[in-house]
């Protein structure tokens, strides 16, 4: 058996495995254990030097049995490791749930969790009453004792069966399709995944109410995060059933094969299918910008933080909302004292949003952490991403909702010029010019622990002015801040004796002076779904209106259903607008239909996203590799993780080219695993820009140019 060693996102993985992600074996040889004689337990080399104080334990000491946790997944009863949960779902929450132990939900026959039950019905009542995973249902009518039958007479003899003459007629029409593929009129594509939940069989659908508040929401967002990129391995396609794709006979398709988990298909694009380059219903008046100011005549305003990891990213975002006093006192005073009985002393503040226990664990933050706050002039949407390496697509997806971006610099000397030549820094200043960020914050953090601040603080913004400039971010647009986020200054108010020589604004004051961005009302509603637990759905709305009562559809599994409650910046709304990040609770779901996942759109009825599985995009090459056709790579589109490959490089600017170099820029044909929902960056610029990954590397950014728009047949 091939050794694997487990690295710091909790998946193991083989030497060529570390070396590809890496580049070297010094993350490998580090993650080396031996059986400890005093304790019988597998520690590291650091553990054998610092009780023994030295190496001769180490060298004969025993190497442990390779033993690779397996669990069991919910949704097919079979046991998995915790790579293929990521690999199957995108993120390792549905490998911690699996864990837990799952009950029948009676309303729907699904398996859920405790914590799903409260958030559903807000007690544990029908927690306790209902049946565990496996235990058979009874019904109590069937159930009850039949009365004893009557002495029966004495039988006639048998006379000779009949043959027996089977009737096909009645056979459901899918099955005949499959039994001869080629004498129907269209070829149907079944992208078909299992559900992410188990459905019992026997159990009838119905209906029952679900009333979400606030404190549903901060559980949301604690527990039922967005999972996005699964690390060095390309996550497949939601692993949930899709709405079927009609493609028109003799196009060439073949029917796509069930996907396995870890792997993708890429089907043929269809002839049958026209490019378009612009909507019908999007009239040149829709496309001006507005600024769009709430009844307090504040305005809705989204921030993502980024930075190389370790730079004290959600410990500075914690310290502010407790300056801000979002945070209570008691609360912090809680956490300090969890943190230093954890020994994580100087983690209390950066507890406030990573609020799982495997990231409080590790001290890494491992997805997208929301919170709100206000200023004189903004209601702050705040996107904490994560800065590890393993986690930079979920980084794509938080800087997709974002108006603006905090990126947080570590001043300590060597960790600053790290992050920018080859770490997170670099790599997230290329994602945010992707995602169409044009206003930046740059706080360097940290300048407390350095001895001469104000040298340290020049030497950050002379190199890393010039590589934003060579990037495309305006000097105009870029504003600049020293903070120290563990001790809070300069993060709401200025002390004297802390940076006596800075100037300018406090962090809080340079982001209430960040210009108030154009947004499009007018246009048809588009939310990508970042967060959802059944019928509860969030994300920010990039266009359009909505309103308590109004219908809406999601795409792709084309649900039709109506906003029954709205909640924004943690208070019930009647209607919200473009820019807005806000939480919707909807009624008239059809339980029959795929549930709602992230990655969704929320959109209007009568001008539905468009759905497709090729389009056109202009593409910038900023990673030293060679695009050329039959790439493969992972797509990151607002909340949309998927597996993509570039079918053709298309004529740009009057020259044909076979490949795409680096700082090279082109228009390609890219074919995705399955339908994603997709606009024109010259009408919808949210749900127009893409980015591409590959091999734990951010390959080139771009925007969508063309699309190839799918038919939707209705399920049933």
């Amino acid at each position: 058996m091939v050794e694997k060693r487990m690295d710091t996102d909790g998946c193991y993985y083989t030497k060529e495995q570390f070396r590809s992600c890496y580049g070297t074996d010094e993350n490998w040889n580090a993650l080396e254990k031996r059986i400890d004689p005093r304790d019988g337990q597998a520690k590291v080399r650091r553990d054998f030097i610092d009780h023994y104080g030295g190496l001769s334990e180490w060298k004969e000491a025993k190497q442990p049995e390779y033993s690779e946790e397996k669990r069991v997944d919910p949704a097919d009863g079979n046991s998995y490791t915790k790579a293929q949960f990521i690999s199957c779902y995108g993120s390792d929450r549905e490998w911690i749930k699996a864990a837990e132990e799952h009950r029948i939900d009676e309303a729907d026959g699904k398996a859920y969790t405790k914590n799903d039950f409260i958030i559903c019905y807000g007690d544990t009542v029908k927690w306790d009453s209902s049946r565990q995973v496996g235990q058979k249902h009874v019904d109590p009518v069937k159930a009850a004792p039949a009365p004893a039958p009557a002495p029966a007479p004495a039988p006639a003899p048998a006379p000779v069966p009949a043959p027996v003459v089977v009737d096909k007629s009645d056979e459901d029409e899918d099955l005949q399709k499959l039994d001869s593929p080629t004498s129907a009129p269209t070829k149907i594509l079944s992208l078909s995944k299992k559900p992410s939940l188990s459905q019992d069989p026997g159990i009838p659908m119905k209906k029952k109410e679900r009333v979400v508040s606030y404190e549903d929401f901060q559980v949301l967002q604690s527990k039922h995060r967005s999972p996005k990129q699964s690390p060095k391995a390309s996550p497949s396609a939601s692993p949930r059933p899709r709405v079927s794709i009609v493609v028109p006979a003799g196009s060439g398709s073949a029917p796509a094969s069930p996907t396995q988990r870890g792997q993708s298909h890429f089907p043929k694009p269809s002839a049958g299918i026209s490019l378009i380059t612009s909507s019908p219903d999007v009239e040149p008046e829709m496309l001006k910008g507005e600024r769009i100011n709430l009844d307090d005549g504040k305005y809705s305003y989204s921030i993502v933080i980024v930075g190389h990891v370790d730079a004290g990213k959600s410990t500075m975002m914690g310290r502010l909302l407790y300056e801000l006093n979002v945070v209570s006192q008691a609360l912090i005073h809680k956490y300090e004292k969890n943190a230093k009985n954890a020994g994580k002393q100087s983690f209390h503040f950066a507890w406030v949003l990573d609020e799982t226990e495997e990231e409080r664990e590790r001290g890494v933050t491992m997805d997208v952490a929301v919170a709100t706050f206000s200023t004189p002039k903004k209601w702050i949407t705040v996107l904490d991403a994560p800065g590890h390496q393993a986690f930079v697509g979920r980084a794509c997806n938080g800087a997709s909702q974002a108006d603006a971006a905090v990126v947080v610099i570590n001043a300590i000397a060597g960790e600053f010029e790290t992050g920018l030549e080859r770490g997170q820094t670099r790599e997230h200043i290329f994602i945010l010019r992707g995602a169409g960020i044009r206003n930046l914050i740059i706080a360097v953090n940290k300048l407390d622990t350095v001895e001469n601040s104000e040298k340290r603080f020049g030497e950050v913004q002379a190199q890393l002015s010039d590589f934003l400039a060579t990037v495309g971010f305006k000097p105009e647009n870029v504003k600049w801040v020293p903070v120290s986020g563990l001790h809070g200054h300069n993060l709401v108010e200025r002390k004297d004796d802390v940076f006596p020589w800075w100037k300018g604004e406090t962090f809080i004051g340079t982001v209430d002076e960040l210009p108030q961005p154009q947004r499009l009302p007018k246009l048809p509603l588009r939310m990508s779904v970042s967060d959802s637990l059944k019928n509860v759905v969030g994300g920010k709305i990039e266009t359009g209106t909505v309103s308590v009562g109004d219908k809406i559809t999601v795409m792709p599994v084309n649900q039709a259903a109506t906003i029954k409650s709205l909640l924004r910046h943690n208070t019930m709304t009647s209607s919200a607008s473009a820019g807005d990040y806000v939480l919707c609770t909807l009624s008239g779901l059809d339980e029959k239909k795929p549930n709602i996942a992230i990655g969704d759109a929320m959109c209007t009825p009568s001008s539905r996203v468009k759905l497709c599985r090729v389009f056109e995009a202009q593409i910038m090459v900023i990673a030293d590799m060679l695009v050329t056709r039959a790439f493969r790579f992972t797509l990151h589109h607002q909340s949309t993780t998927v597996d993509a490959s570039i079918t053709k490089i298309l004529p740009y600017n009057g020259k044909t080219s076979k490949k795409l170099e680096m700082n090279k820029t082109g228009l390609v044909q890219i074919t995705t695993c399955r339908p994603i929902c997709l606009e024109m960056v010259s009408e919808f610029k949210g749900f127009g820009r893409i980015v591409m990954r590959q091999a734990q590397t951010t390959v080139a950014m771009g925007a969508v140019t063309g699309i190839y728009p799918q038919a939707i047949k209705e399920t049933t």
